[in-house]
């Protein structure tokens, strides 16, 4: 069975099954929203063995959601991720912070994320908890970084995608060092 000292906060589902999920959403991309849900329904009849295979699975990681719970989880995520990510037209991104800026993310945010987490990861906090506690802890940090951003790029940028790019680095640090803690500890 599952042991409560490794707690999970992100499960990831197999490949078939996000395959599946990724080709109901091409081709309902465009469906009206009753359409989708309609759809939806006749898709998880269709899929149902899988679903349930895959359930079972994550439960042996400490899942411990409903059937109702887990098929509404899949639904947002065909929903928001899926369908969302490619319906966006390209004036909505924008093009002053690409990918490879990421690479350009200042040394000193990174070791302040890496710092805080290897404190941290030592209690069973949720990464949202974790997150906020890094912004109180390190607002001398974070503002530099945002100016830096904004003095390197365009002054217009919007502040909300700073912000955007400073949170997705720190999640990504987390759930890297929580998947390396996992595995030491295995």
């Amino acid at each position: 069975m599952f042991d409560h000292g490794k707690m999970k906060f992100r499960f990831i589902i197999s490949d078939s099954l996000k395959e599946k999920m990724q080709k109901f959403s091409k081709i309902h991309i465009y469906s009206t929203r009753q359409s989708v849900k309609e759809k939806w329904v006749i898709w998880i009849k269709e899929n149902r063995e899988l679903i349930v295979k895959e359930k079972q699975n994550l439960e042996k990681y400490g899942y411990s959601g409903s059937n109702d719970d887990f098929i509404n989880k899949l639904f947002f995520s065909v929903k928001y991720y899926y369908m969302k990510k490619h319906q966006k037209p390209d004036d909505q991104y924008d093009s002053t912070i690409s990918k490879d800026d990421d690479e350009n993310t200042q040394i000193k945010i990174i070791k302040c994320v890496d710092n805080h987490i290897q404190c941290i990861l030592h209690y069973i906090q949720r990464p949202s908890e974790c997150y906020l506690d890094f912004i109180n802890i390190n607002k001398e940090n974070i503002y530099s970084e945002f100016l830096r951003i904004i003095s390197e790029y365009d002054k217009s940028i919007k502040i909300r995608l700073v912000f955007e790019k400073i949170k997705k680095c720190y999640e990504n640090r987390y759930y890297i060092y929580r998947r390396r803690a996992c595995a030491r500890s295995a």
